[in-house]
């Protein structure tokens, strides 16, 4: 952000299976004060474009809590669908929460991802590979 202050944060990693290497698992966080600002699209945007143009990796895989609505909305108008939900994974102070998957192809013409303008200036992480 321009005060300084981390405003979100995004992480993709491999799956566990072996013959999964050409998909990734994506992890994303937005400070509640950055939320509606654009922040998760550009993260978004950035780990989409690093995943395909420098790692060359095909899908990005996702889970979040099928009652965060503002979340599977931002997801959806990225590209991502629904690809299947576990009714009841969690149950917290004897709640019950369900769990929505969702998967991204990237390079898919009909998807419109914004360009990543969150490095500008500064140097591009490099990929790295754990074996």
């Amino acid at each position: 952000s321009s005060s300084g202050r981390i405003a979100g944060h995004v992480d993709l990693r491999g799956h566990t299976e072996h013959f999964a290497s050409h998909r990734c698992l994506l992890g994303i966080g937005v400070q509640r004060a950055a939320r509606k600002r654009g922040v998760g699209l550009s993260l978004l945007a950035c780990a989409a474009n690093w995943a395909h143009s420098v790692v060359g990796l095909e899908w990005i895989d996702l889970q979040v809590l099928s009652v965060n609505a503002a979340a599977v909305r931002l997801y959806q108008r990225f590209g991502f669908v629904t690809v299947g939900e576990v009714p009841e994974m969690f149950k917290l102070d004897g709640q019950r929460f369900g769990y929505t998957s969702m998967a991204l192809r990237l390079g898919d013409p009909s998807s419109v991802a914004p360009p990543c303008d969150l490095l500008q200036g500064h140097s591009r992480p490099r990929p790295t590979s754990v074996k």
